[in-house]
């Protein structure tokens, strides 16, 4: 990997920030392939049993922000891995809900702790404060990044309801 130097520090800093999104995404999924997830099957996984009764595939997207085609094909794969299943929300409708099986449970636990060991090594060299501060500055891009998009951000309908962390 070559260090690059850039005359602008805006671009400096974008360039920066992919390139640190694409190693910790990197270093991801290397520690979730030792207990054969993938990070999007994690969050999946995650989310799903964080919310109290099942969700559909377009709450999942919209959660993950990720186009919902995008995320077909996960939910698909994983279906067809046995960690989920996807059954008829209401007898006669097309939206489905999707539920963790007991492979996808066992998988959850062992993925949590993963992601949780990454993100601490990442993270380690700051400094409490300067984690807070890094997380101020990142949504500060993000709500520009929503903005440009033209993203409508609505707080989540109550039936999307939380469970208490666990």
């Amino acid at each position: 990997m070559y260090e690059r130097q850039f005359s602008d520090p805006v671009f400096a800093a974008w360039i920066q920030l992919g390139r640190t999104y694409r190693i910790c995404n990197r270093i991801l999924e290397q520690e979730l392939l030792k207990v054969n997830l993938t990070p999007s099957y994690l969050f999946v996984l995650w989310t799903c049993d964080d919310y109290d009764g099942p969700l559909t595939a377009a709450e999942l997207s919209r959660l993950s922000v990720r186009e919902m085609h995008t995320f077909s094909g996960v939910l698909t794969r994983m279906e067809r891995d046995g960690l989920i299943t996807r059954t008829p929300k209401r007898k006669g409708q097309p939206l489905r809900a999707i539920q963790l099986t007991a492979k996808g449970e066992a998988l959850l636990r062992p993925g949590k702790r993963a992601l949780l060991a990454v993100v601490a090594h990442g993270l380690s060299s700051l400094s409490e404060e300067e984690v807070e501060q890094f997380r101020k500055l990142l949504q500060k891009v993000q709500q520009k990044g929503i903005e440009r998009l033209g993203f409508t951000v609505t707080p989540q309908p109550a039936a999307l309801k939380r469970r208490p962390t666990k």
